[in-house]
């Protein structure tokens, strides 16, 4: 099995949340980011790096 490509996942650290943010931005946040990952489990299920 190949290993992705450095340059696939970003090397951004991770932000605490502000804390004026809301429920509401968190949840939209957090599925935006399960889609992403989602998507990325499906491109490496098929061997296909090319986000």
């Amino acid at each position: 099995m190949l290993n992705p490509p450095d340059n696939c996942v970003s090397q951004n650290p991770a932000q605490p949340a502000p804390k004026g943010r809301s429920a509401t931005d968190t949840e939209r946040i957090l599925e935006e980011t399960r889609a992403r990952l989602e998507l990325a489990l499906d491109l490496a299920q098929m061997g296909t790096w090319d986000l």
